[in-house]
């Protein structure tokens, strides 16, 4: 598989992962339970302008929702 194509599946799964938990947090009405959610992000190459504004958006919607976003940026595919 190459790079590019594992990257995007990379960020379209992280993508998917944040807005499941979003959701999954926006409650059942007047008695909602706020749970408190943890998410991992890992993204290849952090000084990317590109990835960066990824990790910046994760940042900024987990604030939002309350949710602690953890992200870790790469280049090794082990790591």
């Amino acid at each position: 598989m190459g790079r590019t194509l594992r990257t995007a599946l990379v960020l379209t799964l992280a993508g998917t992962l944040v807005a499941t938990a979003l959701v999954a947090n926006a409650g059942a009405g007047h008695a909602r339970v706020v749970a408190k959610y943890r998410i991992g992000l890992v993204l290849p190459d952090l000084s990317n302008l590109y990835i960066a504004g990824i990790r910046d958006g994760a940042e900024a919607q987990g604030k939002k929702s309350g949710a602690d976003i953890l992200v870790k940026g790469t280049n090794d595919a082990a790591g």
